[in-house]
């Protein structure tokens, strides 16, 4: 709730204090991750993660998620399209990760499967624009504004429309 707040620090302190309450488990360091991709600090995020899943070895897809989602503030493109896709592949129903694969893919140049991803979370929110995800959407948690546009360049490379107004003019195109 912290990090959703901006409150990062805040969010890094209650995380610490959980490790701190029970260092065995393994929500405990992906909060911490999850806290620290968010404030910028990406590369002490991926310890955690690593930790996270040695110690839960059968983890969820939110796991890898976050995984692509350290990788991909590390501009670690191919490490992060290759973690956001097994999350989708453990969880076909989470469409979540689908919003930064086709930002990875858009910055590898992959315009065939980002435009796959992109269209894929469009069967969820057919008018999804660049504008949507920087405003109120999950991807907007972000401290350092290096790091939001990281992701919306990678959009924009995949080919999202701007606006919801160019999105619902390319749905009426089609």
């Amino acid at each position: 709730m912290h990090t959703d707040s901006h409150q990062h620090q805040e969010a890094i302190a209650k995380a610490q204090r959980a490790i701190a309450l029970d260092p065995n488990d393994a929500n405990s360091y992906l909060t911490m991750a999850y806290a620290l991709i968010f404030a910028g600090r990406p590369e002490e995020a991926l310890d955690f993660m690593g930790k996270a899943m040695r110690l839960d070895p059968h983890y969820p897809a939110y796991y890898l998620f976050v995984l692509g989602l350290v990788h991909f503030s590390m501009e670690q493109f191919e490490e992060a399209a290759t973690s956001f896709d097994r999350a989708l592949k453990r969880n076909p129903e989470n469409y979540a990760p689908l919003i930064p694969l086709a930002a990875a893919y858009g910055h590898l140049g992959r315009k065939q499967e980002a435009t796959a991803a992109i269209d894929e979370f469009k069967k969820t929110w057919p008018t999804l624009s660049v504008e949507d995800v920087s405003g109120p959407f999950m991807m907007a948690k972000y401290k350092d504004p290096v790091d939001k546009d990281r992701l919306l360049d990678g959009l924009r490379k995949a080919g999202l429309p701007e606006s919801r107004f160019e999105a619902l003019r390319k749905a009426g195109e089609k």
